[in-house]
């Protein structure tokens, strides 16, 4: 399947669901691609977590980000991939941004995911889309503000705040975002700001009405077991199943039954016979 276009991933609003995931390095994307997904996002904070181990960290840099880009774009070559900005990125100013985005999309990146709807992410956003730098949104839950709510929470169970997401959601589209994700929304408020917005809605946690879903691959694969969030649906234990065959790869190695003759090479019994001569 071609690599979405901006345009093509605009136009499947109301004509079918759009399927986005993460992925995290070179292996990862090449299973994103062979599944055919329609888009795939990256960050520098993936080289926090599975190179540093260190999943809390924001400080993720654009060396970090460049290095994510790499592997996945090396792994997935016809897919669409958008890449979140490195972290002290998301509160630069408008050249610094410009400056960003046209790093990462030399890289390889085909947009750039921006979180928030404040009056400065807006002007970001109208200078990237007016330099010719497609854009994301993200609102609701945002991971880098988790700070001034109180933690990882559901946004929009209030009218009040429910109605400042939808509103939010129209000035980004206005900025000239291509899609928007919409994490951890009440499903009838997202349900009605699909209906209401022009570009697609892709829902992670806002249930089954956006234009499409969003999920971190490590949580569907169960590969960390920290903590599973409640929209993730975990499709394979990899983390188990890890533990699992590494521990009977130990043991047949342990109990002698691995490696057989029949994992080795042989050689020829004149050769061998050369060889013990040399040898003694």
């Amino acid at each position: 399947m071609p690599k979405l276009t901006i345009k093509e991933l605009r136009e499947l609003k109301g004509k079918r669901k759009i399927a986005m995931c993460s992925s995290f390095d070179f292996f990862n994307a090449r299973a994103c691609e062979a599944a055919g997904m329609d888009a795939v996002g990256t960050a520098g904070s993936f080289v926090n977590y599975f190179v540093r181990g260190r999943p809390a960290a924001n400080d993720d840099t654009m060396e970090d980000a460049l290095m994510a880009l790499e592997g996945v774009r090396n792994g997935a070559p016809n897919t669409f991939i958008f890449m979140l900005p490195p972290f002290a990125d998301e509160f630069n100013g408008i050249d610094q941004s410009l400056k960003m985005g046209a790093t990462l999309l030399g890289a390889g990146a085909d947009a750039i995911r921006i979180q928030g709807a404040t009056d400065t992410k807006l002007k970001k956003m109208t200078a990237m889309t007016d330099e010719g730098i497609p854009v994301g949104g993200h609102l609701g839950l945002m991971p880098r503000f988790t700070t001034w709510i109180g933690g990882f929470k559901c946004q929009g169970k209030k009218a009040a705040d429910a109605i400042q997401i939808f509103k939010d959601a129209k000035r980004v589209e206005e900025a000239g975002a291509n899609w928007i994700e919409l994490e951890c929304v009440p499903y009838k408020v997202a349900a009605e700001i699909t209906k209401r917005v022009g570009i697609p809605i892709i829902g992670i946690g806002s249930g089954p009405d956006c234009d499409g879903e969003v999920q971190v691959h490590l949580d569907t694969l169960g590969l960390q077991t920290f903590h599973i969030p409640k929209h993730s649906k975990v499709y394979m234990e990899f983390h188990k199943q890890s533990v699992e065959h590494l521990t009977t790869y130990k043991n047949e190695v342990l109990n002698g039954e691995f490696p057989t003759n029949k994992y080795g090479f042989t050689i020829k019994d004149e050769e061998y016979e050369k060889f013990l001569d040399g040898i003694e």
